[in-house]
């Protein structure tokens, strides 16, 4: 946690520096973003967070760039698009790998001119964003060219940072334990003062697939179960208590190493069974754009 925040210190003192931010989903990439835009010059100015997945092919220019009243059917008022919005200050382009490949095209040439135009005008308008993206996507996916325009990802990536899962840094989920316990035990109007070290020994020893939005969401459940004053191992799951991550035995191989995308895959359909197979409520229960379930349930051939 200590390097990544010096490399957030170290980008947010330049002007307009591209940052691309890649982890798993669930390991903090937002927060990352908004940390960048709150340590630099444009903190004052507007951050604005955009769905890159959740963005129709035919709303694109319109959402970006703007419009004029009357430019289209249904443009019943002049509206501001987010890099106008974002002037001045900061841009993050969230699940950026996801996005269409002819949106890419129209998005690169915005970044490369740095000048936009509002749809129903003639006029470009210049902006000064910078732009944040992040994806769950690894590099070779990323800059292979084959989902996503390699020219693109070398505009965006000038700088780097790599969120590891939260599994592969196990000596800060102490750190995040009483993180969240002094931000959720107030709201809650607890009298919780601590967690039992044998239960952070037993959060330790987890997986933790859904990373550190996981452990928030375990931890929020500990405290509305807690009476007392010190959580216990007892106020978490049982799945939590085995010390196995929250899938199928179908997502491990036979030497138990988990494969991270059939855990994925079994996590979207145990979704689509408790919600009984509507998908805005599997999509709300996963925390992720309806859009963003379609994607991959087509990625997974879940029909």
């Amino acid at each position: 946690m200590e390097e990544i925040k010096k490399q957030m210190r170290q980008v947010a003192k330049t002007h307009d520096t591209s940052v691309l931010i890649l982890g798993e989903s669930g390991t903090g990439k937002e927060l990352v973003a908004r940390g960048i835009h709150n340590m630099s010059c444009r903190k004052k100015e507007m951050f604005g967070a955009v769905n890159m997945s959740a963005v129709p092919d035919t709303l694109f220019e319109s959402e970006f760039f703007g419009h004029k009243k009357g430019s289209f059917t249904g443009a019943v008022a002049d509206k501001a698009g987010w890099f106008e919005m974002a002037n001045k200050g900061t841009l993050f382009f969230d699940e950026i790998g996801e996005m269409d490949q002819s949106l890419q095209v129209k998005l690169l040439r915005v970044l490369e001119d740095r000048k936009f135009t509002k749809v129903g005008t003639q006029k470009e308008q210049d902006f000064d964003t910078r732009i944040i993206a992040a994806t769950n996507k690894s590099v070779e996916e990323m800059s292979s060219g084959k989902c996503f325009r390699s020219d693109l990802y070398y505009r965006l990536s000038t700088f780097t940072i790599y969120l590891p899962p939260l599994r592969d840094r196990r000596d800060d989920i102490p750190l995040l334990i009483d993180h969240f316990l002094k931000i959720i035990v107030p709201r809650m109007g607890k009298r919780i003062k601590k967690v039992h070290p044998k239960a952070v020994s037993m959060l330790k020893t987890y997986d933790f697939p859904g990373n550190i939005r996981e452990l928030r969401n375990l931890m929020e459940r500990a405290i509305i179960i807690c009476d007392g004053q010190e959580i216990l191992p007892e106020h978490f799951p049982h799945i939590v208590r085995s010390g196995k991550a929250s899938t199928d035995n179908a997502a491990a191989g036979g030497d138990g190493i988990l494969d991270l995308k059939e855990v994925e895959k079994q996590t979207i359909i145990k979704a689509l069974e408790k919600a009984n197979y509507n998908k805005n409520e599997a999509a709300r229960m996963l925390n992720i754009d309806w859009n963003a379930l379609y994607r991959r349930m087509q990625k997974y051939g879940l029909k």
